[in-house]
C-alpha cells in the first residue's frame, strides 16, 4: 500500500475519533446518573472518565488495526513518528474536550450539588484525575506504535 493510501486511512482514523466526543459525552453522562442512582457518588468524576477513555483506547485500537500501513517504508524513512503524531493529537483534543464537559457538567449539576468533592472538583482532585489519564495515555501510547509499527 502507498504512503497516501496509508495517510488516506490515517485522516478516516482522525475523522472517526473528531466524531466520538459526542458518545463519550452520553456515555459519561449515563456513567454519572448509574453512579448517582446506585449512590456510588465518592470518586465518580474519575471512575467516569477512566473508564470513559479506557474504551476509547481500546475502540482506538481496535480502528487502528484495519489501517494498512506501509510499514517498511514508514520504519526506514522514520515516518512512523508523524504517523503517531496524526494519530495521537486528535485524541488529546479528545482528552482535553471530555474533561472540560465533565468539569462543567458537575459544577452546574444539581444532583451532585450534594457532593462538594464532586460538585466542584478541586484542581488536586482534577489533577488526581490527570495522573490516573497519563498512566493510562502512556500505556495506550505503546499499544499504538506496536499496532502501527509491527
Amino acid at each position: 500500500m502507498s504512503v497516501t493510501a496509508t495517510a488516506m486511512n490515517l485522516a478516516g482514523f482522525e475523522h472517526y475519533v473528531s466524531g466520538l466526543l459526542p458518545s463519550i459525552k452520553r456515555q459519561y453522562d449515563r456513567g454519572v446518573n448509574r453512579d448517582l442512582s446506585q449512590q456510588h457518588w465518592q470518586n465518580l468524576f474519575q471512575r467516569n472518565i477512566t473508564l470513559g477513555l479506557q474504551q476509547v483506547y481500546q475502540d482506538a485500537l481496535d480502528q487502528l488495526r484495519h489501517i494498512t500501513t506501509d510499514r517498511e517504508n514508514m520504519a526506514s524513512t522514520g515516518e512512523g513518528v508523524s504517523v503517531n503524531e496524526q494519530v495521537l493529537k486528535p485524541l488529546l483534543k479528545l482528552i482535553d474536550e471530555l474533561m472540560q464537559y465533565a468539569v462543567q457538567k458537575h459544577r452546574t449539576s444539581c444532583a451532585l450539588s450534594n457532593f462538594p468533592e464532586e460538585h466542584n472538583p478541586s484542581q488536586a482532585y482534577i489533577a488526581q484525575v490527570m495522573q490516573e489519564v497519563d498512566r493510562d495515555w502512556s500505556t495506550f501510547v505503546s499499544q499504538v506504535k506496536a499496532v502501527l509499527l509491527r
